[in-house]
């Protein structure tokens, strides 16, 4: 018995592997990996996504991260009391972060284009301003006729 290929074939991919693959490995570390595969993924458009949406949330991440705890370190010096506080608070964001961390590398390997609250709709925008700059192959201000 044949099994059917996949929806999204390994042949639509840049690096020749399958799409689910590919993204999954965009989201494992979210900055380096989302960036890397942002610059060297031209054909899959689901791996680009993933992305993108990786490289998003892996910044939006170090923001909060780094407020949360010039938060707790504030709470510490200047008001001890609040201190408890603002660690739960930096703790909690800490396991949001890595649950959907875990969601978003869930629904990469099962080809699912999940788009991650605020940051999925943003991530899909940046990413049509971007494919809409770069034409893939060619300088965007050159035509085919310039030297």
């Amino acid at each position: 018995m044949k099994v059917p290929p996949l929806k999204n074939d390994p042949q639509s991919t840049s690096f020749g592997m399958s799409p689910n693959v590919e993204a999954f490995f965009a989201c494992m570390m979210p900055v380096m990996s989302g960036l890397a595969y942002l610059a060297l993924e031209k054909k899959s458009a689901f791996v680009r996504f993933h992305a993108m949406q990786s490289l998003v949330f892996g910044i939006a991440g170090l923001a909060v991260y780094g407020l949360l705890w010039l938060l707790v370190w504030l709470a510490g010096t200047a008001a001890p009391g609040l201190a408890p506080v603002a660690l739960l608070l930096w703790v909690v964001f800490i396991f949001m972060w890595l649950s959907i961390w875990i969601a978003q590398l869930a629904a990469a390997f099962t080809l699912r284009e999940w788009e991650m609250p605020w940051l999925g709709g943003l991530s899909r925008r940046l990413l049509a301003r971007l494919d809409a700059r770069v034409s893939f192959g060619t300088h965007p201000e050159k035509k085919a006729g310039d030297a």
